[in-house]
Formats: structure tokens, sequence, C-alpha cells
């Protein structure tokens, strides 16, 4: 799928410098721009989500690794 976004002359000239210090097209630029933003913002509903569910990471970590309390109590780490 192919997405056009539109640019203030400024904004394009600025992404058109650093484009070029980087060897790459302007499009390619943005592209890469964009997807890192896309990236950076599903981090943070990610670990979001995993503050607000703690206990269901819990959970998950014990039925796939055992009870971390008791094998860290076992081997006398407490």
């Amino acid at each position: 799928m192919r997405t056009t976004i539109s640019l203030d002359s400024q904004l394009y000239e600025h992404a058109r410098r650093w484009a070029e210090a980087d060897g790459i097209s302007a499009n390619e630029w943005m592209v890469r721009a964009l997807e890192r933003e896309d990236t950076r913002r599903r981090h943070i509903a990610h670990n979001e989500w995993h503050r607000t569910h703690r206990d269901l990471i819990d959970a998950w970590d014990a039925d796939l690794f055992g009870d971390l309390d008791s094998t860290e109590q076992e081997a006398g780490h407490e």
C-alpha cells in the first residue's frame, strides 16, 4: 500500500538534508522516520500494557517457568 504525505517546504528541506547526510532519498528517509516513530509508539503501548496487567504476566511466567518465588527460596535466595 502506498501512502502520500505532504510536508511544508521548511520541513521537507530539513528532511532532504538529513536524507542527503544519510546517503538516501528523502522519501526513504521519511519512510524510515515514520517506521521508527511507529515502533516507538508500539513499545510505549506494550510497556504500558505490561504495567497495567502485571498479574497476567506473573501467571504466564508461572505457567511457563514454574513459581519463581518458590524456586528462589529453595535455592536459598530470598
